[in-house]
């Protein structure tokens, strides 16, 4: 197509369709390439789709690698990965200026992607940059104080292994969650948080540059307007960074109806909003929002899943030696017999777990909350006896259901 007598001149059109399919065979090099011809202006200049591929596939390649490295080459890992945020970098420093010089548009998706590749690194200072990310880009208020200048403080080993495994799954934003989210088994080890990751010492090829700050935006710049990717983003980067409320903060910033923002979550959205509250140990608002979801408009979306409620009830488990938690508990489990057609049963063991630790406090509690259990028991008697549609009962439910028979007659 670029030879002078081919009829069909290359456009911006052509160039994306050809970065998406080295994109997807993840071949860098032959992208590369192609991105190295576009002109700076004009027709043909990159665009915001254009930088969007680039950032998601630096980004797939990386989490490929690190599949390939597995899991105890934490050093590579780290330097592979500060590697590609410096990519990232060094393309938001063109980007920036087209932006506010009028010449490229700036859109949710290439926020986001630029976001989701800041998460890719394994600093504290890397997280602080997608807030003021958004904040640039979006116009949207830093809920969190901003960081002073980097310190300069070097990696340790246990930092930087503890914070690869933690951002394996979720980090990238391309592999669903499939871990259980129970009090035994969660994405983030939340009992265990400590500090953030410390920022390393930088040299020159890992400077961080000010190509994030908040400026001032032109007149007749558009900005990107936000949505339910931007407030999964939020969220994940204040959980990284222990900074709780700052979550809460933008959740209800952004969720306001009467704000200028009004977005309305999606259920992930929700689950990550659950995870804020399960590390805050918050089972009352966790039982509110749970109720939300089962009221109004939100009950006709079927947001509520059986991962919606192990979120819940393991945030309840990390809040029970509260009092009142058996108050916030026992709403919840009544919504998921009516949500569910059939109760989870790691959602009921977890509850067995909140009324096993209230017994010691006030034995009637837990009388209480055995009786909310029969009808737990009788539907998961009915699904292992019949099914459902399918009719099909897998012997792993079997097999958790009856353990958890053992431990309930155990009690």
């Amino acid at each position: 197509m670029f030879a002078e007598n081919c009829p069909v001149k290359p456009n911006i059109i052509h160039t994306n369709a050809a970065l998406k399919t080295c994109a997807l065979s993840r071949d860098m090099d032959a992208l590369w390439g192609i991105a190295a011809k576009l002109p700076s202006k004009g027709m043909g200049a990159p665009n915001n789709l254009t930088y969007t591929t680039i950032l998601n596939a630096i980004r797939t390649v990386a989490w490929h690698n690190d599949k390939v490295l597995g899991e105890e080459a934490w050093e590579e890992k780290s330097q592979r990965r500060q590697r590609a945020v410096m990519q990232g970098r060094q393309m938001w420093e063109e980007i920036v200026p087209r932006w506010r010089a009028g010449d490229l548009w700036i859109d949710e998706e290439l926020v986001c992607a630029m976001g989701r590749l800041l998460l890719l690194g394994s600093t504290q200072q890397d997280y602080e940059d997608i807030l003021t990310l958004v904040e640039q880009v979006m116009s949207i208020p830093r809920q969190k104080r901003p960081l002073p200048e980097p310190r300069g403080d070097a990696f340790s080993k246990e930092q930087t292994a503890d914070t690869l495994k933690a951002a394996d799954a979720e980090n990238f934003g391309i592999q669903e969650d499939t871990q259980d989210d129970s009090s035994v088994q969660m994405e983030m080890n939340e009992d265990d948080l400590g500090p953030p990751p410390s920022t390393p010492a930088l040299n020159r090829n890992t400077a961080v540059t000010d190509v994030f700050r908040s400026q001032p935006i032109p007149p007749r710049i558009s900005v990107a307007r936000p949505g339910r990717n931007t407030l999964s983003l939020l969220l994940d980067t204040c959980v990284r960074l222990r900074a709780i409320p700052s979550a809460q903060a933008y959740w209800g910033l952004l969720t306001d109806h009467a704000g200028p923002y009004d977005i309305v979550p999606d259920s992930e959205n929700y689950h990550m909003y659950l995870r804020v509250l399960r590390v805050q140990r918050s089972s009352k608002a966790a039982a509110g929002l749970i109720t939300d979801m089962y009221s109004g408009e939100l009950k006709a979306m079927n947001m509520l899943q059986p991962k919606t409620f192990r979120i819940a009830f393991s945030a309840f488990v990390r809040d029970k030696m509260n009092p009142r938690v058996m108050e916030y508990t026992t709403p919840v489990l009544r919504i998921m017999y009516k949500a569910l057609p059939e109760p989870d049963i790691k959602a009921l063991d977890m509850f067995l777990q909140v009324a096993v630790a209230r017994v010691r406090t006030d034995f009637r509690i837990t009388l209480a909350a055995l009786r909310e259990l029969q009808t737990g028991t009788r539907l998961l008697r009915n699904y292992i006896t019949y099914g459902y549609e399918d009719g099909v009962v897998t012997d792993e439910v079997k097999s958790e259901a009856a353990g958890f028979a053992k431990r309930l007659i155990g009690v």
